[in-house]
Protein backbone atom coordinates (compact mmCIF):
# COMPACT_ATOMS: atom_id res chain seq x y z
CA UNK A 1 0.00 0.00 0.00
CA UNK A 2 2.87 2.18 1.14
CA UNK A 3 4.70 1.44 -2.38
CA UNK A 4 1.73 2.27 -4.35
CA UNK A 5 0.96 5.35 -2.85
CA UNK A 6 4.12 7.19 -2.50
CA UNK A 7 5.99 9.23 -5.11
CA UNK A 8 4.56 11.51 -8.07
CA UNK A 9 2.90 8.69 -9.85
CA UNK A 10 1.61 7.29 -7.02
CA UNK A 11 -2.21 6.87 -5.99
CA UNK A 12 -2.33 9.75 -3.16
CA UNK A 13 -0.52 12.01 -5.55
CA UNK A 14 -2.70 11.51 -8.81
CA UNK A 15 -5.95 11.87 -6.32
CA UNK A 16 -5.17 15.05 -5.45
CA UNK A 17 -4.31 16.27 -8.76
CA UNK A 18 -7.93 14.67 -9.90
CA UNK A 19 -9.35 16.63 -6.76
CA UNK A 20 -7.53 20.07 -8.26
CA UNK A 21 -8.92 19.06 -11.68
CA UNK A 22 -12.46 18.90 -9.62
CA UNK A 23 -12.24 21.93 -8.03
CA UNK A 24 -11.74 23.88 -11.48
CA UNK A 25 -14.79 22.19 -13.06
CA UNK A 26 -16.69 23.15 -10.00
CA UNK A 27 -15.45 26.56 -10.25
CA UNK A 28 -16.67 27.27 -13.33
CA UNK A 29 -20.47 26.23 -12.18
CA UNK A 30 -19.90 28.58 -9.67
CA UNK A 31 -23.10 31.58 -10.17
CA UNK A 32 -21.97 35.06 -9.97
CA UNK A 33 -22.53 37.48 -7.16
CA UNK A 34 -25.37 39.41 -9.12
CA UNK A 35 -27.44 35.73 -9.32
CA UNK A 36 -26.56 35.14 -5.60
CA UNK A 37 -27.87 38.56 -4.54
CA UNK A 38 -31.15 38.17 -6.82
CA UNK A 39 -31.72 34.70 -5.04
CA UNK A 40 -31.70 36.43 -1.48
CA UNK A 41 -33.99 38.94 -2.57
CA UNK A 42 -36.73 36.20 -4.21
CA UNK A 43 -36.50 34.24 -1.04
CA UNK A 44 -36.64 37.65 1.32
CA UNK A 45 -39.76 38.68 -0.76
CA UNK A 46 -41.94 36.12 1.06
CA UNK A 47 -45.06 38.06 1.43
CA UNK A 48 -45.17 37.70 -2.15
CA UNK A 49 -44.47 33.65 -2.35
CA UNK A 50 -47.11 33.72 0.33
CA UNK A 51 -49.80 35.49 -1.72
CA UNK A 52 -49.70 33.38 -4.94
CA UNK A 53 -49.61 30.08 -2.85
CA UNK A 54 -52.27 30.60 -0.51
CA UNK A 55 -54.30 31.98 -2.99
CA UNK A 56 -54.44 28.51 -4.49
CA UNK A 57 -54.70 26.34 -1.82
CA UNK A 58 -56.73 28.16 0.93
CA UNK A 59 -59.29 30.19 -2.03
CA UNK A 60 -59.63 27.35 -4.30
CA UNK A 61 -58.84 24.03 -2.83
CA UNK A 62 -60.75 24.95 0.24
CA UNK A 63 -57.90 24.59 2.70
CA UNK A 64 -58.16 26.24 5.97
CA UNK A 65 -54.81 27.93 7.56
CA UNK A 66 -54.43 26.97 11.43
CA UNK A 67 -52.06 29.23 12.97
CA UNK A 68 -49.65 27.93 15.93
CA UNK A 69 -49.48 29.89 19.12
CA UNK A 70 -46.11 32.06 18.92
CA UNK A 71 -44.72 34.37 21.62
CA UNK A 72 -42.05 35.78 19.57
CA UNK A 73 -43.41 36.38 16.03
CA UNK A 74 -44.66 39.61 16.19
CA UNK A 75 -45.49 39.60 12.21
CA UNK A 76 -48.83 38.22 11.56
CA UNK A 77 -47.50 36.18 8.60
CA UNK A 78 -44.66 34.95 10.04
CA UNK A 79 -46.36 32.81 12.65
CA UNK A 80 -45.90 29.22 12.04
CA UNK A 81 -49.35 27.70 10.81
CA UNK A 82 -50.73 23.97 9.86
CA UNK A 83 -53.11 23.45 6.90
CA UNK A 84 -55.97 21.42 7.73
CA UNK A 85 -58.11 19.13 5.68
CA UNK A 86 -61.40 20.96 6.16
CA UNK A 87 -64.95 18.90 5.42
CA UNK A 88 -67.34 21.39 7.37
CA UNK A 89 -68.67 24.49 5.90
CA UNK A 90 -66.41 25.44 2.86
CA UNK A 91 -64.31 22.02 2.53
CA UNK A 92 -61.94 21.00 -0.13
CA UNK A 93 -63.17 18.68 -2.65
CA UNK A 94 -59.90 16.83 -2.83
CA UNK A 95 -60.40 13.20 -1.94
CA UNK A 96 -58.79 12.70 1.64
CA UNK A 97 -56.82 9.75 -0.20
CA UNK A 98 -55.52 11.69 -3.42
CA UNK A 99 -54.27 14.06 -0.11
CA UNK A 100 -52.58 11.57 1.61
CA UNK A 101 -50.87 9.70 -1.06
CA UNK A 102 -49.80 12.79 -2.79
CA UNK A 103 -48.72 15.14 0.88
CA UNK A 104 -48.14 12.01 3.58
CA UNK A 105 -44.85 13.39 4.41
CA UNK A 106 -46.16 16.89 5.35
CA UNK A 107 -48.98 15.20 7.43
CA UNK A 108 -49.16 15.29 11.58
CA UNK A 109 -48.73 11.71 12.14
CA UNK A 110 -47.87 12.28 15.58
CA UNK A 111 -49.63 10.43 18.42
CA UNK A 112 -51.75 13.57 19.34
CA UNK A 113 -52.72 14.09 15.85
CA UNK A 114 -53.32 10.17 15.20
CA UNK A 115 -55.78 10.81 18.14
CA UNK A 116 -57.76 13.45 16.58
CA UNK A 117 -60.58 13.76 14.15
CA UNK A 118 -58.61 16.74 12.40
CA UNK A 119 -56.24 16.09 9.30
CA UNK A 120 -53.99 18.46 10.04
CA UNK A 121 -50.18 19.04 8.09
CA UNK A 122 -46.60 19.88 10.39
CA UNK A 123 -46.13 23.03 11.23
CA UNK A 124 -44.96 25.23 7.76
CA UNK A 125 -44.03 29.09 7.30
CA UNK A 126 -43.41 31.29 4.31
CA UNK A 127 -40.82 32.98 5.97
CA UNK A 128 -37.36 31.62 6.31
CA UNK A 129 -36.35 33.58 9.36
CA UNK A 130 -39.36 32.05 11.40
CA UNK A 131 -38.19 28.35 10.34
CA UNK A 132 -34.64 29.32 11.34
CA UNK A 133 -35.08 30.63 14.65
CA UNK A 134 -34.97 28.81 18.17
CA UNK A 135 -38.83 28.54 18.42
CA UNK A 136 -39.32 26.90 14.67
CA UNK A 137 -36.62 24.57 15.06
CA UNK A 138 -38.14 23.10 17.92
CA UNK A 139 -41.04 22.56 16.51
CA UNK A 140 -39.52 21.25 13.04
CA UNK A 141 -41.21 24.05 11.15
CA UNK A 142 -41.15 23.32 7.60
CA UNK A 143 -40.24 26.60 5.18
CA UNK A 144 -42.70 26.19 2.02
CA UNK A 145 -40.64 26.75 -1.16
CA UNK A 146 -40.03 25.24 -4.51
CA UNK A 147 -39.16 21.39 -3.52
CA UNK A 148 -41.12 20.89 -0.15
CA UNK A 149 -42.85 17.93 0.08
CA UNK A 150 -46.16 19.51 0.49
CA UNK A 151 -45.48 21.53 -2.18
CA UNK A 152 -44.10 19.31 -4.78
CA UNK A 153 -47.95 17.46 -3.58
CA UNK A 154 -49.72 20.36 -3.90
CA UNK A 155 -48.69 20.71 -7.26
CA UNK A 156 -49.45 17.01 -7.98
CA UNK A 157 -52.60 17.29 -7.27
CA UNK A 158 -53.31 20.52 -9.35
CA UNK A 159 -52.10 18.36 -12.76
CA UNK A 160 -54.82 16.35 -12.35
CA UNK A 161 -57.58 18.91 -11.56
CA UNK A 162 -59.35 20.88 -14.40
CA UNK A 163 -60.90 23.47 -12.58
CA UNK A 164 -59.47 26.77 -14.37
CA UNK A 165 -57.88 24.76 -17.76
CA UNK A 166 -60.01 24.75 -19.87
CA UNK A 167 -63.00 27.24 -19.75
CA UNK A 168 -65.36 29.39 -21.39
CA UNK A 169 -66.64 32.93 -20.56
CA UNK A 170 -69.25 35.63 -22.17
CA UNK A 171 -68.05 38.78 -21.30
CA UNK A 172 -70.15 42.14 -21.76
CA UNK A 173 -68.41 45.11 -22.24
CA UNK A 174 -70.00 48.67 -22.87
CA UNK A 175 -68.75 50.77 -25.41
CA UNK A 176 -67.73 47.80 -27.16
CA UNK A 177 -68.61 47.23 -31.03
CA UNK A 178 -69.01 44.32 -33.37
CA UNK A 179 -70.85 43.39 -36.71
CA UNK A 180 -71.89 40.11 -35.18
CA UNK A 181 -73.70 39.48 -31.85
CA UNK A 182 -70.46 38.42 -30.28
CA UNK A 183 -67.17 38.26 -31.09
CA UNK A 184 -65.43 34.72 -30.14
CA UNK A 185 -61.70 34.71 -28.78
CA UNK A 186 -59.28 31.73 -27.55
CA UNK A 187 -56.34 32.47 -25.36
CA UNK A 188 -53.78 29.43 -24.73
CA UNK A 189 -51.25 29.46 -22.41
CA UNK A 190 -48.43 27.62 -23.00
CA UNK A 191 -45.24 26.24 -20.41
CA UNK A 192 -42.18 26.02 -22.38
CA UNK A 193 -38.79 24.41 -20.92
CA UNK A 194 -36.25 21.92 -22.46
CA UNK A 195 -36.74 18.59 -23.58
CA UNK A 196 -34.46 16.43 -21.04
CA UNK A 197 -36.03 13.09 -22.24
CA UNK A 198 -33.04 12.33 -24.80
CA UNK A 199 -30.51 13.34 -21.77
CA UNK A 200 -32.13 11.07 -19.06
CA UNK A 201 -31.96 7.99 -22.28
CA UNK A 202 -28.45 8.98 -22.11
CA UNK A 203 -28.05 8.74 -18.72
CA UNK A 204 -30.14 5.26 -18.29
CA UNK A 205 -27.60 4.05 -21.05
CA UNK A 206 -24.42 4.64 -18.86
CA UNK A 207 -26.01 2.99 -15.72
CA UNK A 208 -27.07 6.35 -13.91
CA UNK A 209 -30.83 5.80 -14.10
CA UNK A 210 -33.10 5.90 -11.45
CA UNK A 211 -35.17 8.65 -9.67
CA UNK A 212 -32.65 10.86 -9.44
CA UNK A 213 -31.48 10.47 -13.21
CA UNK A 214 -34.71 12.60 -14.41
CA UNK A 215 -34.60 15.38 -11.90
CA UNK A 216 -30.66 16.18 -12.39
CA UNK A 217 -31.47 16.19 -16.23
CA UNK A 218 -34.69 18.41 -15.34
CA UNK A 219 -31.94 20.52 -12.99
CA UNK A 220 -29.96 20.81 -16.11
CA UNK A 221 -32.68 22.32 -18.75
CA UNK A 222 -34.04 24.52 -16.57
CA UNK A 223 -30.32 26.07 -15.67
CA UNK A 224 -30.41 26.32 -19.59
CA UNK A 225 -33.66 27.30 -20.13
CA UNK A 226 -35.38 28.79 -17.97
CA UNK A 227 -39.45 27.91 -17.86
CA UNK A 228 -41.51 30.39 -19.40
CA UNK A 229 -45.17 30.76 -20.14
CA UNK A 230 -46.67 32.26 -23.14
CA UNK A 231 -49.35 33.24 -23.89
CA UNK A 232 -51.70 32.89 -27.54
CA UNK A 233 -54.74 34.79 -28.59
CA UNK A 234 -56.64 33.84 -31.31
CA UNK A 235 -60.15 35.99 -33.41
CA UNK A 236 -62.43 34.21 -34.96
CA UNK A 237 -60.90 34.15 -38.07
CA UNK A 238 -58.06 31.72 -36.29
CA UNK A 239 -55.22 34.70 -36.53
CA UNK A 240 -52.91 35.88 -33.64
CA UNK A 241 -54.26 38.73 -31.83
CA UNK A 242 -51.78 41.95 -31.88
CA UNK A 243 -53.47 44.74 -30.99
CA UNK A 244 -52.73 45.94 -27.77
CA UNK A 245 -56.00 47.92 -27.17
CA UNK A 246 -57.41 44.85 -27.53
CA UNK A 247 -55.01 42.44 -25.70
CA UNK A 248 -55.70 45.18 -22.76
CA UNK A 249 -59.54 44.14 -23.15
CA UNK A 250 -59.17 40.31 -22.96
CA UNK A 251 -56.38 40.21 -20.56
CA UNK A 252 -58.74 42.01 -17.94
CA UNK A 253 -59.27 40.04 -14.33
CA UNK A 254 -62.96 38.05 -14.14
CA UNK A 255 -65.24 39.75 -13.00
CA UNK A 256 -68.47 38.12 -12.07
CA UNK A 257 -69.98 41.11 -10.21
CA UNK A 258 -71.23 43.65 -12.43
CA UNK A 259 -69.04 46.98 -12.18
CA UNK A 260 -70.28 50.17 -11.71
CA UNK A 261 -69.33 51.79 -15.02
CA UNK A 262 -70.93 48.83 -16.69
CA UNK A 263 -70.00 45.23 -18.14
CA UNK A 264 -70.12 42.10 -16.03
CA UNK A 265 -68.39 38.26 -17.09
CA UNK A 266 -70.60 35.38 -16.80
CA UNK A 267 -69.06 31.89 -16.07
CA UNK A 268 -70.63 29.61 -19.60
CA UNK A 269 -72.24 26.79 -17.57
CA UNK A 270 -74.04 23.50 -19.40
CA UNK A 271 -77.22 25.84 -18.31
CA UNK A 272 -76.14 29.49 -20.23
CA UNK A 273 -74.08 27.20 -22.91
CA UNK A 274 -77.47 26.22 -23.88
CA UNK A 275 -79.02 29.26 -23.32
CA UNK A 276 -76.20 30.72 -26.26
CA UNK A 277 -78.04 28.62 -28.72
CA UNK A 278 -80.93 30.80 -28.57
CA UNK A 279 -78.59 33.46 -30.01
CA UNK A 280 -78.27 31.43 -32.93
CA UNK A 281 -73.68 31.93 -32.73
CA UNK A 282 -72.12 29.63 -35.35
CA UNK A 283 -69.14 28.81 -33.78
CA UNK A 284 -71.70 26.23 -31.43
CA UNK A 285 -72.36 24.21 -34.19
CA UNK A 286 -69.26 22.87 -34.94
CA UNK A 287 -67.43 23.22 -31.80
CA UNK A 288 -65.00 20.33 -30.99
CA UNK A 289 -63.57 20.82 -34.45
CA UNK A 290 -63.15 24.03 -33.90
CA UNK A 291 -61.63 24.01 -30.61
CA UNK A 292 -58.88 21.49 -32.23
CA UNK A 293 -58.19 23.97 -34.86
CA UNK A 294 -57.93 26.56 -32.58
CA UNK A 295 -55.31 24.58 -30.29
CA UNK A 296 -52.98 23.26 -33.88
CA UNK A 297 -52.84 27.27 -35.07
CA UNK A 298 -52.09 28.64 -31.84
CA UNK A 299 -48.99 26.28 -31.58
CA UNK A 300 -48.09 27.10 -34.92
CA UNK A 301 -48.58 30.68 -34.29
CA UNK A 302 -46.12 30.48 -30.99
CA UNK A 303 -43.37 28.37 -32.99
CA UNK A 304 -42.60 31.72 -35.33
CA UNK A 305 -43.38 34.52 -32.83
CA UNK A 306 -39.82 36.73 -32.41
CA UNK A 307 -39.35 36.76 -28.76
CA UNK A 308 -40.37 32.85 -28.56
CA UNK A 309 -37.64 32.23 -31.47
CA UNK A 310 -35.19 34.76 -29.66
CA UNK A 311 -35.67 33.14 -25.65
CA UNK A 312 -34.21 29.81 -27.40
CA UNK A 313 -31.54 31.10 -29.25
CA UNK A 314 -30.14 33.09 -26.35
CA UNK A 315 -30.78 29.85 -23.92
CA UNK A 316 -28.80 27.85 -26.67
CA UNK A 317 -25.99 30.35 -26.53
CA UNK A 318 -25.86 30.78 -23.13
CA UNK A 319 -25.73 26.51 -22.75
CA UNK A 320 -23.13 26.53 -25.26
CA UNK A 321 -20.65 28.99 -23.55
CA UNK A 322 -20.82 27.07 -20.19
CA UNK A 323 -20.37 23.44 -21.92
CA UNK A 324 -17.13 24.90 -23.73
CA UNK A 325 -15.78 25.37 -20.04
CA UNK A 326 -16.77 22.58 -18.93
CA UNK A 327 -16.01 19.78 -21.63
CA UNK A 328 -12.55 21.66 -22.87
CA UNK A 329 -11.68 20.69 -18.91
CA UNK A 330 -12.93 17.01 -18.73
CA UNK A 331 -11.12 16.82 -22.34
CA UNK A 332 -7.89 17.92 -21.39
CA UNK A 333 -8.02 15.74 -17.45
CA UNK A 334 -9.26 12.54 -20.16
CA UNK A 335 -5.96 13.15 -22.26
CA UNK A 336 -3.49 13.71 -19.38
CA UNK A 337 -5.42 10.65 -17.31
CA UNK A 338 -4.69 7.41 -18.05
CA UNK A 339 -7.85 5.96 -16.08
CA UNK A 340 -10.52 5.16 -18.45
CA UNK A 341 -13.26 6.71 -16.03
CA UNK A 342 -12.26 9.98 -17.32
CA UNK A 343 -12.73 9.48 -20.59
CA UNK A 344 -15.69 8.06 -19.81
CA UNK A 345 -17.12 11.21 -17.94
CA UNK A 346 -16.19 13.38 -20.81
CA UNK A 347 -17.66 10.93 -23.63
CA UNK A 348 -21.08 11.24 -21.14
CA UNK A 349 -20.79 15.01 -20.56
CA UNK A 350 -20.60 15.44 -24.18
CA UNK A 351 -23.33 13.36 -25.10
CA UNK A 352 -25.58 14.73 -22.52
CA UNK A 353 -24.58 18.60 -23.42
CA UNK A 354 -25.18 17.58 -27.12
CA UNK A 355 -29.10 16.31 -26.21
CA UNK A 356 -29.53 19.03 -23.95
CA UNK A 357 -29.07 21.84 -26.51
CA UNK A 358 -31.32 19.71 -29.25
CA UNK A 359 -33.80 19.76 -26.80
CA UNK A 360 -33.77 23.81 -26.05
CA UNK A 361 -33.46 23.58 -29.61
CA UNK A 362 -36.88 21.72 -29.81
CA UNK A 363 -38.58 22.56 -26.75
CA UNK A 364 -41.06 20.99 -24.50
CA UNK A 365 -44.66 22.59 -25.03
CA UNK A 366 -47.40 22.39 -22.45
CA UNK A 367 -50.69 23.28 -22.78
CA UNK A 368 -50.98 24.22 -19.25
CA UNK A 369 -54.97 26.27 -20.04
CA UNK A 370 -57.34 26.70 -22.80
CA UNK A 371 -60.30 29.78 -22.31
CA UNK A 372 -62.50 30.66 -24.85
CA UNK A 373 -63.87 34.24 -23.97
CA UNK A 374 -67.14 35.34 -26.18
CA UNK A 375 -66.97 39.40 -26.00
CA UNK A 376 -70.09 41.45 -26.80
CA UNK A 377 -71.10 45.29 -26.22
CA UNK A 378 -74.89 43.75 -26.42
CA UNK A 379 -76.79 43.89 -22.94
CA UNK A 380 -79.81 42.51 -24.40
CA UNK A 381 -77.88 39.36 -25.40
CA UNK A 382 -76.19 39.29 -22.12
CA UNK A 383 -79.94 38.89 -20.33
CA UNK A 384 -80.95 35.77 -22.21
CA UNK A 385 -77.03 33.85 -21.26
CA UNK A 386 -77.95 34.85 -17.94
CA UNK A 387 -81.40 33.70 -18.40
CA UNK A 388 -83.20 36.94 -17.35
CA UNK A 389 -84.87 37.54 -20.98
Amino acid sequence: LIEASVGDDGVIEREMRNIDRQDALDALGVPSEDALDALTDIDEDWEAIEKDASAWIEQTLQFIRLREISETESIKGAIPFRYIYSTSRMHTLIPLETFYSNCISSIDMSKAALLSRTVKTVPMTFRRRTALSRSGRASSTRLLRYGDPFISGMWSITQGDDRGRSTAMWRQMPGYHSDAIVDLFFRFDYVIEADVSAAVNVMIEAALGGPSAAAAARRRGDMALPPFQQTIWLDREMELVTDATLLALLNRPYQPKAAPQGGRDFNLNPKRWLNMMRLDIPEQENWNDLCVTARQKSEACLLTLPSFVGDLEEAERRASEVDIGRLGQLHARAVRSADPADKADWVLESKLSQHLIAGIKAPHIHLDSILASFVTGNAAASAIIDDRA
